[in-house]
């Protein structure tokens, strides 16, 4: 989506041009003099003043927040093929149990609003309402973890302890950069709460709940009813979880993951593609994984998504040997 320069400006406080076709204006989160948009497709923006707001996103995002989203006509940004006439439903061929058990919460949890690791990791203070996070002092195998709570089917069916300290410091008292529950995460979809049926009918597959939560902040997928970005916890999509995305009348999916698990990602995207429309985002010129890159980044890797076919006959795992 792209705005002209004087709509743009129409829907901005003391809007100005910058340097590199950038726009300078007041920012409409902190109201101060330090927010910067681009006038390039999507209109990337991010406000400077880190440590008080820091706000990134596009421009969906920015209409949202000044209520005026309705007034646009925002369409799905991905092209799709038809659906598939012959996609297969899983449960005609197989009976598939996706029932998790609800597990108790970790002894002594107690939940948090506030955490500098994660303010580093660019949690805000809204983002503390919509996940469950919390520590435990009484648990010693959960000291210095962060802990989230996951859900599905609106109850507590995991968790995921996460180290509060760097790789080196984690390395160096030999402990695991994550302490999970013992559950049957093979069945569970992070964000899968998030889809409504019948509604929802694009999902982004990420790994992990960090690359999840950046896709779903740049790209303002929390006020978008149409696509939402879920997570498993391997490169890899079971049964279970591919069928619970059938009970949602899933359409179309976008695999992204890591760009060191190529082969996985031809395996999945094949799978998948009996059962769904598949395109694969795939970061290709950037060491970084899709939990840590800028929106301008995510615009032009989804600008370039890849069918499955050619993404298994044009990309090749580099292997250290």
């Amino acid at each position: 989506m792209k705005l002209t320069k004087d709509k743009l400006f129409s829907i901005l406080q003391n809007p100005s041009m910058w340097k590199n076709h950038d726009v300078l204006a007041n920012c409409p989160w902190c109201g101060h003099r330090e927010f910067y948009i681009s006038l390039s497709d999507n209109h990337p923006f991010n406000c400077v003043r880190k440590k008080k707001c820091g706000e990134t996103g596009s421009i969906y995002k920015l209409l949202n927040h000044l209520g005026i989203r309705d007034e646009y006509n925002i369409k799905e940004s991905i092209s799709w093929a038809p659906t598939l006439s012959n996609a297969l439903k899983i449960d005609e061929k197989i009976d598939v149990d996706v029932n998790l058990e609800e597990i108790k919460l970790p002894l002594g949890f107690r939940r948090i609003y506030q955490d500098s690791y994660l303010q580093k990791r660019g949690f805000k203070e809204n983002d503390y309402n919509d996940y469950h996070i919390g520590i435990s002092n009484l648990d010693r195998k959960l000291i210095n973890y962060i802990i989230f709570i996951i859900y599905n089917d609106f109850k507590p069916v995991a968790y995921v302890g996460r180290f509060k300290g760097t790789k080196e410091k984690c390395d160096l008292l030999k402990k695991p950069r994550y302490k999970n529950s013992e559950s049957d995460f093979t069945k569970i979809l992070g964000g899968y709460d998030e889809l409504e049926k019948d509604v929802t009918e694009t999902v982004i597959l990420c790994e992990g709940l960090f690359d999840a939560k950046n896709v779903t902040d740049l790209f303002d997928l929390k006020n978008n009813n149409s696509t939402k970005c879920c997570y498993t916890f391997k490169c890899h999509i079971s049964q279970e979880q591919l069928y619970r995305l059938q009970l949602k009348g899933i359409k179309n999916i976008v695999l992204f993951y890591d760009n060191d698990v190529i082969q996985q990602i031809k395996e999945q995207a094949m799978y998948l593609s009996n059962y769904f429309n598949v395109k694969i985002a795939f970061v290709a010129n950037s060491t970084n994984d899709p939990g840590e890159l800028n929106i301008n980044e995510l615009n032009e890797i989804f600008k370039n998504l890849y069918l499955p076919f050619d993404f298994y006959t044009q990309r090749v795992q580099i292997l250290n040997l």
